[in-house]
Parts: structure tokens; C-alpha cells; sequence
């Protein structure tokens, strides 16, 4: 792993705008020419140079911090190669004190792609790596005190009530019957309440989603463990299956041609989880949370995925209700 000087650990001041204390923590500690960007809430990117560049993760307490530490600390000790660990500073932590928060630094890889999901080979090594994370996982009971348990009827029965309280706004865009189509599905999955009982509760990442992948040349990684959580193990390929087929116009082959998808094929549980259009009650609240109606690109490419990858899944979603009912 990359060290750091460990002079990044002080306290940079109580100037609670937390772009500034980064910038600050940075430049104090003979970084010159620091440039800090917001990628996401509470996610910064801080450049030095083209070359030197790191992630910055920032959490609202010591315990939150330290809970994503272990989890890399004990990934690391199953030789895990793709994933991408914290730098540890020269004291052995990883954790940096910002007076009211905490942060993790990462390296960034400038030359890292999200991998492209309708290219055979980009999926292959992406779902290969997957496997083994899962393998990984496999080996490390400890972690289990560490990770979020996955409720799915809860999950999914949330993102219902939020697509409701956001009708007349959904179906302004998309109108009634698109609207509707949508709704009437992910209630009729919900209610089929298919029995878990059989499902293995397994280590998973928590969030496959293609953003969370990252390409360098011919090795896929799998980055942002935060959410590592327990549950079925359909489920996440469940998640991931759903955006490789909105990216290969929901032609099952590409899927069922992957491992291990293959082995998934007759699984009734994996089929009751990719029906649920989580896919697109996701888009919609992220939409709804992030205030993007005011960009005007944002709306017509959401509009545009959401009516083409409803019109796309149609053969699809026949196809599983007669797996799972």
C-alpha cells in the first residue's frame, strides 16, 4: 500500500466548509498547486498534479470511518488484488482528523475507466472480479459484525412509497401510462413476497454498480466498500445483472453467457429480483434527491433510459413471471 506523511493527521482549523479545510490540510503539508473538486457528497477528488492525484472520503464520525478501514485492513489479508486500499499513513492509520469529520484518502488512477458493460470482454473480466470478491468475502466471518444487513421487501417497499409521493412529477415527464406500467410492476413483484428462507445470507459489496468498477487495461477492480452488506447473494446479481442488460438492450443471452449468471439461470429467487425495476425507481430518486430537474440534459436522458429500458425489458419481464409464479 501507498504511505503518506503522517503530518496529514493534524487539525486543520474549525472552518466548517470542508473543501477549504481539505485544501488546507493538503497545502500545510507541502502540497503545492492543490486543487480540490466535490465529486459527490462527501467525496472529493484533490490534485496536486496530473499525476498525483487522490480520493478523498469523508465521514460524519470517528466510528463510521474506522468501520470501512477494517473492512479494507481484513480484505487485504486475503491477498485481495482488485479492489483499490486506502493509503496508510506513517503512524499505520488510515484515518485523517478533520476536527468535525474524519476522512479516508485513496489513490486515483487517471488512466481507470468505468469498464464499457456492452463489451463481451469488459463484462467477462467485470463479472470475473465480482466472483472473486465474493470468494474473498467467503473467507472472512469477522466481517459480518461490520456489514449492513439487506432487507429487501423494506428496500424495495421504500422505493415504491418515494415513486408515488413523486407522481406528479414522474408523470409529467414520462406520463401516466409509463408511469403507471411502472408501478403496477414493482407492486406486483412486491406482493409475490417470495420465501428467503432458502437463501444464504453472503458478504456482498453492497452497490454493483458500474460506476464502482474501474478499468485499467486488461484488470478490472471493484472500488467504494462502504456499503458492505448481508443478504442473498441473488440479489447483488440481481443489481448488476440489471444494468449489464440496459446496456445490451435486455437480450437475456448476453447475461446467461456470463458467469456466474449461467448458473443463476433457473433461480427462482434471482429471477423475482430481476423483475423488481429497482433500476429505474433508483434513477428516479436519485433524480428526485440530487434537485436535477433545473438541468435539462439530466431530465432528457433520464426520460429517454427510463421509456427505452421499460420497452426493451417487456419480452424479458414475461419470461420471469412465468419463473417465479
Amino acid at each position: 500500500m501507498r504511505k503518506m506523511n503522517n503530518n496529514l493527521i493534524k487539525k486543520v482549523g474549525r472552518d466548517d466548509n470542508l473543501m477549504d479545510r481539505l485544501f488546507l490540510l493538503f497545502t500545510k503539508n507541502g502540497y503545492h498547486s492543490v486543487k480540490v473538486n466535490r465529486i459527490a457528497k462527501y467525496v472529493y477528488s484533490i490534485m496536486q498534479s496530473e499525476e498525483n492525484v487522490f480520493i478523498v472520503k469523508v465521514y460524519k464520525n470517528y466510528y463510521e470511518a474506522k468501520r470501512v478501514s477494517l473492512i479494507y485492513k481484513k480484505l487485504s489479508t486475503q491477498m485481495f488484488q482488485y479492489t483499490i486500499y486506502p493509503i496508510t499513513l506513517s503512524n499505520h492509520e488510515e484515518i485523517v482528523n478533520l476536527t468535525n469529520y474524519y476522512a479516508i484518502i485513496f489513490p486515483f488512477f487517471c488512466n481507470g475507466n468505468v469498464p464499457n458493460f456492452s463489451k463481451e470482454s469488459s463484462l467477462k473480466i467485470a463479472t470475473k472480479t465480482v466472483f472473486l470478491l465474493h470468494s474473498a468475502l467467503l473467507k472472512l466471518p469477522y466481517l459480518r459484525r461490520l456489514a449492513y444487513p439487506i432487507n429487501i421487501e423494506r428496500k424495495w417497499s421504500k422505493r415504491i412509497s418515494l415513486f408515488w409521493k413523486m407522481r406528479e412529477c414522474i408523470r409529467y415527464y414520462i406520463g401516466k401510462d409509463v408511469y403507471d406500467e411502472i408501478l403496477t410492476l414493482s407492486i406486483f413483484i412486491l406482493n409475490l413476497k417470495l420465501d428467503q428462507s432458502n437463501e444464504c445470507n453472503d458478504l456482498l459489496h453492497g452497490d454493483l454498480v458500474p460506476h464502482n468498477f474501474l478499468q485499467i487495461d486488461t484488470r478490472c477492480f471493484i472500488i467504494d466498500l462502504d456499503n458492505l452488506s448481508q443478504g442473498p447473494i441473488s440479489y447483488e446479481y440481481s443489481v448488476l445483472g440489471q444494468h449489464i442488460l440496459n446496456e445490451n438492450k435486455w437480450d437475456s443471452k448476453v447475461l446467461f453467457n456470463l458467469e456466474p449468471f449461467t448458473q443463476l439461470k433457473n433461480d427462482k429467487f434471482f429471477w423475482y429480483c430481476m423483475l423488481f425495476p429497482n433500476d429505474l425507481l433508483r434513477e428516479w430518486e436519485h433524480f428526485w434527491r440530487g434537485n436535477k430537474a433545473t438541468n435539462t440534459d439530466a431530465v432528457e436522458k433520464l426520460i429517454n433510459y427510463t421509456i427505452q429500458s421499460l420497452k426493451e425489458r417487456h419480452e424479458f419481464v414475461e419470461y420471469g413471471k412465468n419463473m417465479v409464479i
